[in-house]
């Protein structure tokens, strides 16, 4: 496993590119938020800072392995954790939205982290993450190892890519209802985006 944060090193621009195409895909659910945790924040919180910086009254927490300490916001408290098993220094039901994007691909124990995100949520509160598809891999590997325009080091860590069942099973598991959970195709079917709300 891999041991710094996306963005701490610099991205391909393809890498790039994917991270601004998901965050655009999200963004229709950021519109109303009081507390926001991004699990899997990357190293500059760009998500978090983004949608703290349009809602002066919200508060957001970040984690990820490694964080850009240099980050000064009063209303963000960024923290260094291994998501695999670590959980966040915030209360059962605090959280309005949890994001986690291209994330649980790249952990050993990503059940661990769809259990804090229901853990954090207040009822009606929402998590959205995106995951790649199994049609994803050979395209990735593709752009990475043949053409060289992907960083090798964020596909090498890739543990897992997920169909829509494999996603839906995993959050019921962590305690969000079936029909609270909506997957879509993203990318061109190369990329999961799940929305489960915690009722």
């Amino acid at each position: 496993m891999r041991n710094i944060s996306f963005g701490e090193n610099k991205a391909s621009l393809i890498d790039r590119l994917l991270s601004c195409l998901r965050m655009r895909s999200i963004k229709p659910h950021l519109e109303s938020v009081d507390y926001f945790v991004d699990l899997g924040c990357g190293y500059h919180a760009v998500l978090l800072r983004e949608v703290l910086g349009k809602h002066s009254t919200a508060r957001g927490l970040g984690a990820d392995l490694s964080i850009d300490h240099t980050i000064d916001d009063p209303g963000l408290k960024l923290e260094c954790k291994d998501l695999n098993f670590e959980n966040v220094s915030l209360d059962d039901g605090e959280a309005d939205l949890v994001t986690s994007l291209a994330v649980i691909e790249h952990l050993e124990r990503p059940e661990h982290l769809l259990t804090e995100s229901f853990r954090l949520l207040k009822s009606g509160g929402k998590l959205i993450l995106t995951a790649p598809s199994p049609w994803a891999r050979p395209v990735l590997n593709f752009l990475a190892y043949d053409l060289g325009v992907m960083d090798r080091l964020e596909v090498d860590d890739h543990k897992n890519y997920f169909g829509k069942g494999d996603l839906k099973k995993m959050l019921v598991s962590a305690g969000f209802k079936e029909d609270g959970v909506r997957i879509r195709s993203l990318l061109f079917g190369f990329n999961n985006l799940v929305v489960g709300i915690k009722s």
